[in-house]
């Protein structure tokens, strides 16, 4: 007789069961995954209401979202009545086609309320796609 915890052995490892298909296990020692790493330089100029920024960044790797090409990306925001932010921005470059954005929101100081809105024109590898946010609550102390 065979020894009753064999039974198990087999069990471990799923995929040498020809229940799967004809899979062939091997052993390894790790696996090792690379995180997106991208530099960003930017800068903002606020006159009054009206905020602009720019943003220049360059990725070390294709990992995830990220990209080798580099990206630019431009903002405005215009603060009416001092607290209703209105936002449009644009991304150019990067993994995907550009990107425009808009989004408002309502700042109490304390208390912030956003959303907003992206659009992605059709891409040759992504498609086009619309995404929308919304940032909840953020509270300042």
């Amino acid at each position: 007789d065979d020894d009753p915890g064999d039974f198990y052995d087999d069990l471990a490892d799923s995929l040498k069961n020809k229940v799967y298909g004809d899979f062939d296990a091997e052993d390894i020692d790790g696996v090792e995954y690379e995180l997106p790493a991208m530099y960003n330089f930017g800068a903002s100029l606020t006159m009054g209401k009206l905020t602009t920024s720019v943003d220049y960044g360059i990725g070390f790797n294709e990992s995830g979202n990220n990209s080798k090409k580099s990206t630019l990306n431009l903002g405005l925001e215009y603060r009416l009545l001092g607290l209703i932010p209105l936002r449009v921005g644009t991304r150019i470059g990067g993994y995907s086609s550009t990107v425009y954005s808009a989004g408002a929101g309502i700042d109490l100081n304390f208390l912030e309320l956003s959303a907003g809105l992206s659009i992605v024109g059709n891409d040759s590898e992504n498609g086009g796609s619309v995404a929308a946010a919304f940032s909840g609550l953020v509270l300042r102390f």
